[in-house]
Order: C-alpha cells, then sequence, then structure tokens
C-alpha cells in the first residue's frame, strides 16, 4: 500500500506549478516553502521531469529549516520508494515520521505507526536514534 501526500500538497503545488523557474531560483535563495514546493514539483513531474532523488534534495533542505511537511514527504518518498530513484526504507520513512510527529504534523503519527508495522523492535529502536541524531543537529 502506497502512502499518498496530502491534498493541500497538491494544491500548493498547483498554485506554483506555472512558474518553475520563479520556484527554482527562489529555493536557491534559502526560502523553505519554495524548496517544499519544488520538492513537490518533482515528486509530482510538474513543469519538470519526475525524479525523487530531487524531491529529496529539496524535502531535506526544507526539513532541516523546520518544515513539517516537508519532513512528512519525506517519510511519504522513502516508505513508497521503487528503486528508480529512491530506495524503500522503511527505517528512515519511520525516522522522518516521527520527526514530523514531534514537530506537530497531524498525519505523521498515524503513518509513523504504519511503517512500524514493517520493522522488527531492534529498528525500530535505531530510526528512533536517527531520528535524535537529526533533531540534535537540526533542531
Amino acid at each position: 500500500m502506497k502512502i499518498l501526500i496530502t491534498a493541500l500538497a497538491a494544491l500548493l503545488l498547483s498554485a506554483c506549478s506555472s512558474d518553475f523557474d520563479k520556484v527554482s531560483a527562489k529555493s536557491e535563495q534559502g526560502d523553505v516553502r519554495a524548496q517544499y514546493k519544488l520538492g513537490l514539483m518533482y515528486t509530482f513531474g510538474d513543469n519538470v521531469t519526475q525524479d525523487d532523488r530531487e524531491a529529496v534534495k529539496w524535502y531535506s533542505k526544507a526539513a532541516e529549516q523546520g518544515d513539517i511537511d516537508a519532513q512528512h514527504n519525506l517519510g511519504v518518498t522513502y516508505y513508497n520508494g521503487d528503486g528508480a530513484g529512491v530506495t524503500r526504507d522503511f527505517s528512515r520513512a519511520y525516522m522522518w515520521f516521527s520527526i514530523a510527529a514531534s514537530n506537530g504534523h497531524p498525519e505523521a503519527a498515524k503513518v509513523r505507526d504504519l511503517s512500524a508495522k514493517k520493522l522488527t523492535q531492534l529498528q525500530i529502536a535505531q530510526a528512533h536514534g536517527m531520528a535524535r541524531k537529526w533533531m540534535a543537529t537540526y533542531q
């Protein structure tokens, strides 16, 4: 079962899809919402070739600045990974969902628990450790 990126994300994407160059320029300048939107554009291939690696790059930049939607979408990307751009990694998905949930994302705890069903207790403990390390660095 694939986890879907929220309808709100799709609405944000449609609002910016006609202006890739503007969003890209703002992203390069460090604008957190533009970085998130650029990640969406790469996720869906909107006015750009679909590329999960590029999506992860831009979601990661936004996540480091505290964007909970980007943190959640990183979890989604790793949960759904198909190997073409990003390899499926339930531990990394769990990590990102945990980070997003701890920062108040309304859906992250539910999907974190869903991803936990794919992991052993040891893997969950390791994912918690990765989340703590990331949060100590970026929050």
